[in-house]
């Protein structure tokens, strides 16, 4: 990375968009909301997306894919761009479970303003819930004051008993401590916060004082403040995009959740336009992400009422069962296509010219997972964060990925997945739309209980996976008769 990408330098180079939606609402606080494009229907000539998602704060699994990249590159000076006539999506959850949130995320923002019509980043859970820190680590907050925030995870340990288990002191720095580690899923981040803010400052950690932290993370969503790094890249951001017959989302799409935006009565028997439901619900997000900026402390109410926040309604919908579970964030395809309102989905998708859907969110092993649909629909999911966990608990500088990396590619004619295994080992195929080769037709099957998931470059085996719980089974076979036999 280059101090260029921190500071936000600007450049200029773009690619010639034939037909868009664009959403240009003015920002209060004296600054301006970035344009916004959530269709591209009609795409150029030649085109390629690369996709990657949930890359969470793993700054050499970040430098990697741009390595191994066809469209992201870095300029003489160490900037990253992105070449003519391409594409990049971030499918979410750009943070966390590592020690490089701040260049990442820096990074990204910094590429996303100076290519605003190629480059393109959705908004997961972990992106949206440090919203949370503008009022729940306001001065005069602590993590008991309110019972209730925590209301989809009845479980959670409580901030009392983290502080009488921790030995620790009410007050701020204990209640960050308590969110991240039993509230948003986040047990190694503040000390990986640490790692990263003395590699930046070239110290060493023990010279990172707890406060400096604290302080990372609550100036990181000030709108008033020096450098609201996270916040920026929120604004930047969006739930939803089209790129001709491809759809982007970060966790994926069920039936019930069609066409609903938090706060709006749904006709459902209407089905909304896809393209104007990707649209509304930038809009939703858009205007939530406007409230916090107006006012990301507690709002009081007369009498004995619940405190409010204005933007409650986009943090409802990044948690788990938010917004009565009709949420593209949380939404779960694992199993997708076991029940008949699967096919609503897909008939859904495909009537609206959706060839592809690409999300993350659930962890897939060390590869991506293919659906292939009866209905000719394509779903790709490209989480990968749980490849190699030998060190993902490591306090310093956590890594859930090891040697294991995946890129997505797609073009008009196809879907191209290519990476590394864990143990090195480099896999890949080519899936394209509407074909009826029977060598690639293995990818996505489901053969005993293991879905095909890639084949391996150097002998040609075909590798299936198979979950119980987060353990993951492999099998192999050694041909595509090995595996129809």
């Amino acid at each position: 990375f280059c101090c260029c990408d921190l500071m936000g330098c600007s450049a200029s180079k773009s690619v010639r968009i034939k037909e868009t939606t664009n959403e240009k609402p003015a920002m209060t606080g004296g600054t301006t909301y970035p344009d916004t494009l959530t269709v591209v229907a009609d795409m150029p000539r030649g085109y390629k997306i690369e996709y990657l998602t949930d890359v969470e704060g793993n700054l050499r699994y970040f430098e990697r894919f741009i390595e191994r990249s066809d469209v992201l590159d870095r300029d003489t000076e160490g900037q990253l761009v992105i070449k003519d006539n391409c594409y990049f999506v971030h499918g979410g959850d750009a943070c966390d479970k590592g020690a490089g949130d701040i260049r990442i995320i820096k990074q990204l923002t910094s590429l996303k303003k100076r290519f605003p019509t190629q480059v393109f980043l959705i908004l997961g859970n972990r992106d949206l819930n440090k919203l949370r820190f503008g009022s729940e680590l306001a001065e005069g907050e602590q993590g008991d004051i309110d019972p209730e925030i925590v209301y989809w995870d009845p479980r959670h340990t409580l901030y009392e008993e983290w502080i009488n288990t921790h030995n620790d002191q009410p007050g701020t720095l204990s209640t960050l401590q308590w969110m991240l580690e039993c509230t948003m899923g986040s047990p190694t981040t503040f000390e990986s916060r640490r790692t990263e803010l003395s590699e930046l400052q070239e110290c060493d950690r023990k010279d990172i004082l707890d406060d400096d932290v604290q302080n990372s993370f609550i100036n990181s969503v000030q709108p008033d403040g020096q450098d609201p790094w996270m916040l920026e890249y929120i604004k930047m951001g969006q739930l939803a995009l089209i790129l001709g017959d491809s759809l982007f989302l970060h966790g994926g799409l069920s039936a019930k959740s069609i066409g609903t935006i938090p706060g709006q009565v749904v006709d459902t028997d209407t089905n909304t336009p896809l393209t104007t439901w990707c649209t509304n619900l930038n809009q939703f997000l858009r205007e939530n992400v406007e409230s916090y900026m107006e006012h990301p402390k507690w709002r009081k109410t007369s009498g004995a009422g619940k405190r409010t926040r204005g933007y409650e309604p986009i943090l409802d919908y990044a948690v788990p069962n938010g917004n009565a579970g009709n949420t593209v964030i949380y939404a779960e395809m694992k199993k997708h296509g076991g029940k008949e309102e699967d096919k609503k989905v897909d008939e859904y998708l495909r009537s609206n010219g959706i060839n592809r859907l690409l999300i993350g969110h659930a962890p897939q092993g060390e590869c991506p997972m293919v659906f292939r649909m009866e209905s000719g629909l394509h779903i790709i999911m490209a989480d990968t964060s749980y490849s190699d966990m030998s060190k993902a608990d490591d306090k310093e500088s956590p890594d859930n990925r090891g040697d294991a990396i995946s890129l997505v590619t797609v073009t008009k004619p196809h879907t191209r997945v290519d990476g590394v295994l864990k143990n090195g080992d480099e896999h890949g195929y080519t899936l394209p739309i509407n074909s009826k080769s029977e060598d690639e037709a293995a990818i996505g099957r489901l053969v005993d209980g293991y879905r095909v998931r890639t084949k391996l470059k150097s002998t040609g085996d075909i590798i299936g996976y198979k979950f119980t719980g987060f353990k993951c089974h492999v099998k192999t076979w050694e041909s595509l008769d090995d595996l129809k036999s």
